[in-house]
């Protein structure tokens, strides 16, 4: 958990158990230490009117901010909202919190996005705001009076702007910007903002730009042009949203009966899939080639996972389940990018009880040389452990917090759409399901319709977590796929192997 996200859940720990307010004092003159914050508690006067915040009016940067075409949402925190052009946003969520990171494409400046609880709704704005402020200043360093023994005499941070009120999306929000010196001596101090709306009787809403003392005036016009594209929902309707659909989601599997998955994985054991840029005429020979994958389900043991002893899994593990197993080649940048995934589910259909593993091992080809990178997880009722290293990279362990309810293992997430069609129900669906891009388990949701000009087609809208575009695919009356449509463009669609080599031969591409 980021930094930031730690300080937030202290803050509102804090604020549940009553203790007092710690209010920041204004800004003090250049160069002088700044007081350690003390305990004050607020007078109960009025709230003054909210005040709309221009960021060209406050010494802030005022070129103007460029925003992509498409709202970024941020569901499951009731929010939309457009980003700067270029940015990269990365969104997970774990039960009721969400988070974000937004990445300037200079990487000069950073806003996150947390939705953290309180367990007392008396808690305000600017009690979070100004507990927060107060733990990063002192996790900052504070300066001790030489007189008097262990006595701090104040922090090194310092106000850039004390908190004031300013409104987004018609609801007041209060804001600050403070600074705390950078890591090394010679490094640039580094700039927080927070917006902090109360979106709920205990729930909030932050945004926090991380940046530099020299990218400041610049990150600051971003920021705050950002924030105000924000919409935000009630989040009551969006939480009672995803649970309807969540519940829509483990019915229509339930109704599909205890053997669905494997006379699935009876009925269509191997596949293969061509991934492809469509040229304007529509010709074959003229698309732009950029993947294939082979898809293969089966029965059989655990041990078919090949982890080499890694995870507890090896050939003397002789557990009955079912393997889904994918190969794949993508060509992108320039890369080469070779993928080898197997998935292992174990028969049991109560959650408490079935077991799970896998590995992923990735390799990355570019100009003679080859990155490799390996993911092996398992997962046993409701604990879940992924370990993550690479080419370069220290190793890594995750363990993702777990949703509860709704969740459906690597295996039924690949064959999701195959069961959704099968079982012929129009509705909203919702799953939580574990993803290797974004290292959490996210919530995906899928709406199946039949088109009234195609009463023997089938159309799902899969939006894979949050902070994805949603993909459209197409299957035909008998459950088999026709095509998916990607954000990008590009198009996932079925293929026969001889035609593949014969396509990738043609182009004079690299086949495994």
């Amino acid at each position: 958990m980021a930094r930031s996200a730690i300080f937030l859940l202290a803050v509102l720990a804090a604020a549940a158990q009553g203790q007092p307010t710690n209010h920041p004092p204004a800004k003090p003159a250049p160069g002088r230490v700044q007081p350690v914050p003390r305990p004050v508690t607020p007078a109960p006067t009025p709230t003054p009117p909210a005040k709309q915040v221009d960021p060209t009016t406050r010494n802030a940067d005022p070129s103007p901010v460029e925003f992509g075409e498409e709202a970024y949402k941020l569901d499951s925190a009731g929010l939309t909202m457009f980003l700067p052009l270029n940015s990269i946003a990365q969104s997970s969520s774990a039960g009721s919190k969400s988070a974000a990171d937004i990445v300037g494409r200079d990487r000069t400046w950073m806003i996150s996005i947390q939705t953290p609880r309180s367990a007392d709704p008396d808690t305000t704005t600017a009690d979070v705001c100004d507990r927060v402020v107060t733990e990063y200043l002192r996790a900052a360093g504070e300066v001790y009076d030489r007189t008097v023994p262990n006595q701090p005499a104040g922090v090194k941070g310092t106000i850039i702007e004390a908190r004031s009120q300013v409104t987004i999306d018609k609801q007041t929000a209060d804001r600050v910007y403070f600074s705390v010196p950078g890591a090394g001596a010679k490094d640039p101090a580094v700039v927080r903002g927070l917006t902090i709306i109360k979106n709920a009787a205990n729930q909030f809403l932050i945004f926090e730009l991380t940046t530099t003392q020299p990218n400041f005036a610049r990150a600051r016009a971003i920021y705050e042009t950002t924030v105000q594209t924000a919409h935000i929902e009630d989040p009551t309707k969006v939480n009672a949203d995803r649970a309807n659909a969540v519940v829509a989601g483990q019915r229509v599997l339930q109704s599909l009966g205890a053997n669905a998955l494997q006379e699935m994985v009876s009925s269509a054991p191997e596949r293969w899939e061509r991934k492809y840029r469509p040229a304007p005429g529509g010709a074959d020979a003229d698309a732009k080639e950029l993947g294939y994958r082979r898809i293969k389900t089966q029965s059989g043991t655990r041990a078919m996972l090949d982890t080499n002893g890694k995870n507890a899994v090896g050939p003397g593990n002789r557990q009955q389940g079912l393997i889904l197993t994918m190969d794949a080649r993508v060509l992108e940048g320039g890369y080469t990018v070779d993928s080898s995934a197997a998935f292992f589910l174990s028969p049991d259909p109560n959650l408490e009880n079935s077991e799970e593993a896998w590995t992923v091992r990735n390799a990355i080809r570019k100009d003679g040389k080859t990155d490799t990178v390996t993911e092996i997880g398992a997962r046993t009722g409701k604990s879940m452990v992924i370990t993550v290293e690479g080419t370069g990279v220290p190793q890594r362990t995750v363990k993702p917090v777990f949703q509860g309810d709704g969740y459906i293992s690597r295996v039924e997430a690949w064959l999701l759409p195959q069961l959704l069609v099968k079982a012929k129900v129009t509705s909203d669906f919702a799953y939580y399901s574990y993803q290797s891009e974004a290292g959490s388990v996210c919530l995906r949701r899928d709406t199946l319709e039949q088109p009234l000009d195609k009463p023997d087609c089938w159309k799902l809208t899969s939006k894979l977590s949050d902070d994805k575009k949603p993909q459209i695919s197409y299957y035909n009356g008998k459950g088999e796929l026709m095509r998916t449509e990607l954000p990008d463009g590009s198009i996932w669609e079925p293929i026969t192997f001889p035609r593949l080599v014969q396509l990738w031969q043609s182009k004079n591409l690299p086949m495994k």
